[in-house]
């Protein structure tokens, strides 16, 4: 019997809304959300936003998931909500400008050969059309893992800009079969290990440790660097073990990335269970393939006889290594 396909991969609509008019989106008792989920069959999911709100927290994620038309339903009903709150009571109508995130790894794909993606969407909009850096807190340290594509129009260009976004979007995923990070997803602990030159090492530990204790403050990962063994020469690699959250991880990687003499290629060891490696390899190769085209890392996977996990080498920049790390990280869960 022929092999059955594997069923399309449901990709989320994520974007960013005022926080004060997240209220307005849920209603008493989440009468409002439950009205749009029951109207458009889509499921939405809003970011859950520390207590008490940080001052920078000027914006909250919204993820809508479900086909393509229940996802449009529910987004035209959002916004529509959202530039009802923002111009209540106004004579001059202001438009609230539509922040679509865009997976880091899929930006080249909306902006298009020679730009023709992007000049499309730019055509269906009559104010201006802009990809940013992500500089939402829930998301700063993943270090642009998303941008935001920004849009100033009315509310139809709204909705048809978001269906064009996610249309795209979703066929790429679906047919790469690459996962994408998922921006309200809780972290979990994780580690890996950054191989360095001996030579470069003393920049990142600092006189008497000054350097390694800030780079733990800033990123509230665990650094913890072996000691070089007897006869060490400049160019053998020493051991950075990083432990924390996935977000404390990367923000440790840049960090230490920012401390090291020469901004060239890089090396990591990310451990990964050995049941994944065919999920990561995929079918003769195709998927760490795409790995490697997508983030312009060189990817690798290790594995020892008899061992419950492989190690998958990765070499590049950092943002190279941590693009892989992500996507690497999204499939072997």
């Amino acid at each position: 019997a022929p092999a059955k396909e594997a069923p399309p991969v449901e990709v989320p609509l994520c974007f960013l809304i005022p926080i004060q008019h997240a209220g307005a989106i849920i209603g008493q008792g989440a009468s409002i959300l439950r009205q749009i989920l029951q109207s458009s069959s889509a499921r939405i999911v809003l970011e859950s936003v520390p207590q008490p709100v940080p001052q920078s927290y000027t914006e909250r994620i919204v993820q809508i998931k479900g086909s393509l038309a229940n996802v449009a339903a529910a987004f035209k009903q959002v916004v529509e909500i959202i530039d009802r709150e923002a111009n209540k009571d106004k004579e001059d109508k202001a438009a609230v400008p539509l922040e679509i995130l865009v997976p880091e790894e899929l930006v080249g794909h909306i902006i298009g050969r020679a730009g023709a993606q992007i000049k499309a969407i730019k055509a269906m909009a009559s104010g201006a059309v802009e990809i940013e850096p992500c500089t939402h807190p829930g998301l700063v340290h993943s270090f642009n893992a998303y941008r935001v594509l920004k849009v100033t129009g009315t509310l139809e260009e709204y909705a048809l800009i978001a269906s064009t976004v996610h249309e795209r979007v979703t066929t790429v995923v679906n047919s790469s079969r690459l996962s994408i990070p998922d921006p309200i997803k809780a972290n979990v602990e994780s580690s890996l290990v950054l191989l360095l030159p001996n030579n470069s090492i003393g920049g990142v530990i600092g006189k008497g440790g000054s350097v390694l204790r800030e780079i733990n403050h800033r990123s509230h990962a665990t650094v913890e660097i072996d000691k070089a063994p007897e006869n060490a020469g400049d160019d053998d690699e020493r051991r950075v073990t990083i432990a924390g959250t996935v977000e404390a991880i990367e923000l440790a990687e840049h960090i230490i990335s920012s401390c090291l003499p020469q901004k060239g290629s890089i090396k990591s060891v990310l451990k990964i269970p050995a049941k994944a490696v065919g999920h990561v390899i995929g079918k003769q190769g195709a998927r760490i393939n795409d790995i490697m085209s997508l983030t312009h890392a060189s990817v690798k996977i290790v594995q020892a006889e008899g061992e419950d996990t492989a190690d998958t080498i990765i070499e590049g920049s950092v943002m190279n290594i941590v693009a892989a790390q992500r996507l690497v990280r999204q499939i072997a869960e």
